[in-house]
């Protein structure tokens, strides 16, 4: 239920249906590039992105990073 309040087995509650802000579904998520997230922490990410303090950073043709805002 989205109604911005905690409550029983929920994580979190943002109240939107975003899937990459940190919460969806009443659990804390990580954004779209992440594979293993734990927490709001990723661990692992998608070919092309790099972990960079636990977050996924896109890998640019460059060589620079890139953060993914959530």
């Amino acid at each position: 239920m989205r109604r911005q309040i905690v409550v029983d087995q929920e994580d979190c509650d943002d109240g939107n249906y975003n899937p990459f802000d940190g919460c969806h579904n009443c659990k804390f998520a990580c954004n779209f590039a992440c594979d293993i997230c734990y927490n709001r922490r990723c661990y692992a990410c998608k070919s092309g992105y790099e972990l960079v303090s636990g977050k996924c950073c896109s890998i640019c043709l460059n060589k620079s990073l890139t953060l993914l805002q959530q």
